[in-house]
């Protein structure tokens, strides 16, 4: 027994307290209080590591003669083969036989005439028989669970239960949304019963609004055409295909005038919005659906009146116009500098300049000379470092009427050539958001829109004015509090100060977005920003490297790769060598070096719980005691064991920190036949499970499945290619999920409390249950 030190002091002072006692109380004394240390000691110790081998030998089984559920299996066999229903059949009583009298004498069954059940149904035609059987089969009790929910999705999937299902599923959403919606304006009064009419004037024009903008064919409808066709196609000759032909033509004109509909509406949104290239191809769409329809005609035409437009224009941008009168020789001078690298603009242009103002003959310079030298003065100025001066005189030549005015606009309105104005503009867009948001609540940006015409959508609104009115106080105290969505203006920021690092607003742009970086905790950003501030004091940016180092450190904990680990704790140590949390990063790149190995597969001691057949002699045949709870004969940590390459495991013991703590870990090697049983035991479990509960998955894992297949074949030991590490966990459902996952009310109805700020109301209300989407709903809509 190990024992931990305060058991030790506790041993010496009561040592130290039998040595005045004598004769045979003394030694009384000295047995019962050496029983009372010694079961001191082994409450408290920590379980130790157990001796000799973790893992039982492997059973070594010799080839067993084949009985009669042998030979009835390869008669299963055979039947699947041949397609032999009879042969089937009568293999299969015999394994109900064999399981019959195995039950009688208290013998275990052989497991398979459920599967032999399971094989003779798949030789009957698909369809309504197959399932019919399939139904029968899932009342016997010795059914497997991987079986059973096979055979479930099997019989679940029948194209007229599956139609007629999604059918009530969609009147279900429809009506008892807007019962939802009415109970929902009547409950939620209980506390401002004044507010009951405006609320229930805002619930009849929202189930209204509903009403207004369902699409003529739901999602759900959709999907009930998609099984009739299924069905008619898979059983043209059934008595219900004639009525579902005419249900699937009605249904299928529907879509279409869905289509039809949707195409025109994206296409005049296209319109507004100045793109007549995507209208065109929107109305297009529309009169493939319907190739008569007046207004996809009217829309297309609108569309390529507008296209040929903008491709007019767009020409006529492009060409150089004849009608220029040749450059003078001062224009080219100015030219040829515009051009030449290293060139003095400046000089250049006071020619033009001074000729501009009058000091050469009437005509001799041409306006547009005049208007290029100051746009080139513009230029110096910027390149000089005087950015202010620069766009204030591009401000001068934009409100002009030359031809230079629509380039210096474009210049100024461009946010990659002016990040500074872009940036202002973005803070003020910003404040003024948030200002509306906060007066006008949700009819900040006007009345929402419906699909209706103007004024109607205004007058929709007219029972959220309340709220706009009642929930102003609560949005005013909820405002410090809100984090302001500021990436745009950070990004915009940062280009200027990619730019122009000592520009003439480089400062005030740098303190902003340091600002900012530390308010969203990102010390590593907000640190390069300090270092190049000269306001920031040394204790500030001292604080900020240590921030910047635990902030590192927390990334590379959430780091999947050892690799990736490694990566980012040796570059904290290496940035900021001097803080505390560097020191923690050496030290865990000291603990992933020592633990480095070719693979790290990890199986939790949850998983092998949950898959005790795992544990067990057919996989990796673990000692009972590591599992049993009891840590007096050793224990298995929670990190359970690892396949760390090659043919060994590394098993992680309970150590001296106990069950949460640090484990102790010992590696030990296995024979290849033991390492492949191992790797097929795993994968089988994690498939089992999948089949069985469908919240769980098995994701995809190259360099897993590469070591997999090696150690299958024999060939774990080595990996001539190098590399392909796998940190691959295999976890218990609770690790996975983080709780135990609650099971779905059976009832229709639920009670909903709730109460809301805007208003400071609070209500209490019954809520239809509605249906969830199905997996396969996204490609539907």
């Amino acid at each position: 027994m190990i024992a931990s030190r305060p058991n030790t002091v506790i041993f010496a002072r009561l040592r130290f307290a039998t040595r005045g006692a004598e004769g045979p109380s003394r030694r009384a004394g000295g047995v019962f209080l050496g029983a009372l240390v010694i079961a001191i000691v082994g409450c408290a110790s920590t379980a130790p590591l157990p001796v000799g081998r973790p893992l039982e030998a492997l059973p070594h089984l010799s080839a067993p003669l084949p009985d009669e559920a042998d030979r009835a299996a390869r008669d299963i066999a055979a039947a699947l083969w041949r397609s032999d229903a009879d042969a089937a059949a009568r293999a299969a009583e015999i394994l109900e036989r064999i399981d019959a009298a195995r039950a009688q004498t208290q013998t275990p069954r052989t497991g398979l005439a459920a599967y032999a059940r399971d094989a003779e149904t798949a030789l009957l035609p698909a369809g309504p028989p197959r399932r019919a059987a399939q139904a029968r089969l899932l009342e016997r009790e010795d059914l497997p669970a991987d079986l059973a929910t096979r055979l479930e999705q099997d019989v679940a999937d029948d194209p007229l239960k599956l139609a007629k299902k999604r059918l009530r599923e969609d009147r279900l959403t429809r009506w008892g949304g807007a019962a939802n919606e009415v109970s929902e304006g009547v409950g939620g009064s209980l506390a401002t019963p004044v507010l009951l009419p405006v609320r229930l004037a805002q619930t009849m024009m929202r189930v209204a609004l509903h009403l207004h903008e369902e699409e003529e064919l739901s999602a759900r409808g959709r999907q009930a055409l998609r099984h009739w066709q299924d069905f008619v196609e898979q059983n043209p000759d059934a008595p219900q295909a004639a009525e579902l032909l005419e249900k699937i033509e009605h249904a299928q004109l529907r879509w279409q005038e869905m289509q039809v509909e949707r195409a025109r509406e994206q296409a005049k949104a296209a319109l507004a919005e100045g793109e007549p290239i995507l209208a065109a191809f929107l109305a297009e769409r529309a009169l493939r659906y319907r190739s008569e329809d007046a207004d996809a005609l009217a829309l297309l035409q609108e569309a390529s009146t507008a296209g040929r437009t903008w491709n007019e224009n767009r020409a006529r941008t492009l060409t150089v116009a004849d009608a220029i009168a040749p450059l003078t020789d001062a224009e080219w001078v100015l030219a040829r500098a515009l051009l030449t690298p290293g060139s003095d603009l400046i000089a250049s242009a006071q020619p033009l300049l001074g000729a501009a103002s009058g000091g050469a003959a009437e005509g001799q310079t041409p306006p547009r000379a005049a208007e290029a030298a100051q746009f080139a003065l513009a230029l110096a100025a910027r390149e000089a470092g005087r950015e202010t001066e620069s766009w204030e005189q591009l401000e001068e030549i934009a409100r002009g009427e030359g031809s230079l005015a629509r380039h210096a606009a474009a210049m100024l309105r461009d946010f990659d050539a002016n990040p500074y104005r872009a940036f202002r503009f973005a803070r003020s867009e910003k404040t003024k958001q948030s200002a509306r948001e906060v007066l006008f609540g949700p009819l900040a940006y006007g009345a929402r829109e419906h699909d209706l015409p103007r004024p109607i959508e205004w007058l929709v609104e007219v029972p959220t004015l309340t709220s706009v009115v009642l929930g102003l106080p609560s949005r005013l105290l909820a405002f410090p509090y809100g984090r302001s969505e500021k990436r745009g203006a950070a990004a915009l920021a940062r280009r200027y100060l990619e730019r122009t690092p000592e520009g003439a607003h480089a400062e005030e742009v740098r303190e902003w977005l340091r600002e900012y970086e530390d308010a969203r905790d990102n010390a590593v950003a907000a640190l390069a920003l300090a270092e190049g501030s000269r306001d920031v004091d040394d204790e500030e940016r001292a604080e900020l490297r240590e921030r910047a180092a635990e902030q590192i450190v927390a990334a590379a904990g959430r780091e999947r790769t050892r690799a990736g680990r490694v990566q980012l704790l040796a570059r904290a140590a290496e940035l900021y060598p001097d803080s505390e949390a560097a020191k923690a990063a050496r030290e865990s790149v000291r603990r992933e070096i020592q633990r480095a190995s070719p693979q790290r597969i990890r199986v939790s001691r949850q998983y092998l719980t949950e898959n005790p057949a795992l544990a067990g002699p057919q996989g990796f045949a673990l000692q009972p005691g590591l599992l049993d709870e009891k840590f007096s004969n050793g224990e298995l940590h929670k990190d359970g064991l690892n396949l760390i390459g090659g043919r060994w495991i590394e098993l992680a013991y309970v150590g001296e920190a106990g069950k949460d703590g640090e484990p102790e870990r010992r590696a030990i090697e296995v024979s290849s036949e033991h390492l492949a049983r191992i790797v097929a035991m795993l994968e089988e479990s994690a498939m089992r499970r999948t089949r069985v509960d469908r919240d769980a998955t098995f994701a995809q894992d190259a360099s897993r499945e590469t070591f997999f297949e090696r150690a299958r074949l024999g060939l774990a030991d080595e990996d001539p290619r190098g590399g392909g590490s796998s940190e691959y966990a295999f976890e218990g459902m609770r690790e996975m999920y983080g709780l135990v996952r609650g099971r779905e009310s059976i009832l229709p109805v639920e009670l909903v409390l709730q109460s809301g700020l805007e208003d400071f109301g609070f209500g209490a209300f019954p809520r239809i249950r509605l249906p969830r989407e199905t997996a396969d709903q996204i490609l539907y809509r």
